[in-house]
């Protein structure tokens, strides 16, 4: 069975909730690698008496910066954020908390290049703000009409690549009512367009220009409908290194060397596939140097690429199940055909990666799948079971060979539009959620968190629950969720001597009868972390 990641974070605090804090926006949203910076962080509710700040992933910690105001009701927080100078380049996931309790999350971008503040009064090209190449920007959008101009020199033959976080940035933010919909405009000195993105990675844009002379040149942002709002928090990153969009293929099988395509450079590289399943961020080694972090799937199962021209079933790629595929809607209008051999009554399961909203898999693809019999009649279609990626399960009636057709839903097609589809039959299989995003507990006292359990492909076992990494003084009652239940309780208690502290926490689900396996790769797991 495969291991699957959730994104969740328990934090447990041994003291009562008030009114915990929800964060809308930080200022600047973006910190350097390797430096030490200062941040705000704002919200609604009460920031007051914040103690600490957790963050996903490691290689970042930061310190609360007391208030020295008597006021004991705070709309915002100052935190100094160190960054370790090895930490991996990205968007991450952080919460702050405190004697009111932990807040909603808020989000931080790591940058390996030196971030720049926007300064006041940058609307026209006359006033536009110098940057260096490389660089990040951390602006706002802060007013309707708002526009933001930064001035940067290039050199003729220079590719310089901007591209800006903000909305994906947004989709994590709780109980924040407009979005912004960010756009990119790059000119020349006499103010003529050289280029224009909107709505690249979603709602956030991306574009990439190559210099034909030496110069000062200028890049805008600004929303799309020129609203505007003071939390529409920004990162410009300005990147004259390998900045891949993509790679191809779009997934690799553990621990393999695997030879990719970074997408939108014209660059390839080797690299080898991290040793767990799951999406991994990795750096290329270029011969430009090393790009930015780029996601790659890394799947347990043996990989197989398209091979053109298979567009229609004659010439279909053909595959040996179980396997990752591999390929791209290289064009507008192209279809992808791969053959593979079936059993009667040996169901099979095919699910596109590539366009999750709120995850990194950030594929141009609105993928469409397709099984059909050797004369190409179809048996089992799908559209948009995760997000924009489709998936289905399929029983053959008969043996022998099957076509899997993938196409792109609205016919269009591009360097971008890559996929990877897991296909294996189906076999017994679970996955866990639970019913709320953390826990508060007094000294002394408990809270109930439910976990919610769905079985897959005949799964009916039963399921033993695990919490690891609670705070000290925090407990959880033993959990087995029995044959034929989809739920199970879990009760976290506080000693009564419990200290204020926060943490995050992995909860585990693992049958019985693999939980004295003799070690982790025999333990196959679901957890939520």
């Amino acid at each position: 069975m495969r291991t699957l990641l959730f994104a969740l974070l328990l934090p447990v605090i041994a003291s009562a909730q008030v009114s915990y804090p929800m964060i809308t926006h930080t200022h600047p949203v973006a910190v350097q690698r390797g430096k030490t910076s200062p941040v705000t962080v704002s919200g609604a509710m009460n920031f007051a008496e914040t103690t600490q700040a957790l963050f996903q992933g490691t290689g970042i910690i930061a310190k609360v910066v007391p208030d020295k105001k008597a006021d004991k009701t705070a709309r915002a927080v100052q935190l100094q954020m160190t960054v370790d100078e090895k930490a991996i380049p990205g968007v991450r996931d952080f919460r702050v908390a405190g004697n009111l309790g932990l807040s909603s999350v808020g989000q931080i971008v790591i940058s390996e290049h030196p971030v720049v503040e926007e300064t006041a009064k940058n609307d026209t090209r006359e006033t536009a703000q110098t940057v260096p190449v490389p660089c990040v920007v951390a602006g706002k959008i802060e007013i309707a009409e708002d526009v933001d101009f930064f001035k940067f020199k290039a050199k003729a033959g220079q590719t310089i690549t901007f591209e800006v976080f903000c909305a994906r940035i947004q989709d994590r933010i709780h109980d924040l009512q407009k979005h912004a919909d960010p756009i990119i405009t790059v000119y020349d000195s006499a103010g003529r367009e050289l280029a224009a993105n909107d709505d690249f990675y979603f709602a956030d844009p991306l574009v990439a220009v190559t210099f034909k002379a030496d110069g000062e040149y200028f890049v805008q942002v600004r929303d799309s409908k020129y609203d505007g709002d003071p939390r529409w928090v920004y990162a410009l990153a300005i990147d004259d290194g390998p900045r891949p969009t993509h790679v191809y293929p779009s997934g690799a099988q553990v621990g393999k060397e695997t030879t990719l395509e970074a997408v939108g450079t014209g660059l390839t590289a080797k690299v080898n596939a991290p040793t767990t399943p799951g999406v991994h961020e990795v750096i290329l080694d270029t011969p430009r140097g090393s790009s930015a972090p780029v996601p790659l799937i890394v799947s347990s199962l043996a990989q197989s690429l398209e091979a053109e021209p298979n567009d229609d079933i004659t010439k279909a790629t053909r595959v040996t199940l179980p396997c990752g595929i591999n390929g791209r809607i290289g064009t507008p209008g192209d279809v992808d055909h791969f053959v593979f051999t079936a059993k009667k009554g040996v169901a099979l399961r095919f699910e596109v990666k590539a366009r999750r909203f709120g995850t990194r898999l950030l594929s141009s693809l609105d993928s469409v799948i397709d099984v059909l019999n050797a004369k190409g009649a179809i048996l089992a279609t799908n559209d948009d079971t995760n997000a924009k990626d489709a998936a289905l399960t399929f029983t053959p009636t008969a043996d022998g060979d099957h076509i899997l057709r993938v196409r792109e839903l609205n016919g269009k097609g591009g360097p971008t539009f890559v996929y990877h589809i897991e296909a294996e039959t189906v076999k017994p299989d679970f996955s866990l959620k639970c019913d709320g995003d953390k826990a508060m507990i007094g000294p002394g006292g408990s809270v109930a968190w439910y976990v919610q359990l769905t079985r897959l492909g005949g799964f009916t076992g039963p399921v033993q629950i695990e919490v690891k990494g609670l705070p000290q003084g925090v407990t959880v009652n033993p959990l087995t969720i029995a044959p034929g239940q989809t739920q199970g309780l879990l009760v976290l208690s506080a000693a009564a001597d419990a200290k204020l502290n926060a943490a995050l926490v992995t909860v585990m689900g693992t049958p019985p009868a693999l939980a004295s396996a003799s070690s982790e790769t025999e333990q196959p797991r679901r957890r939520i972390t």
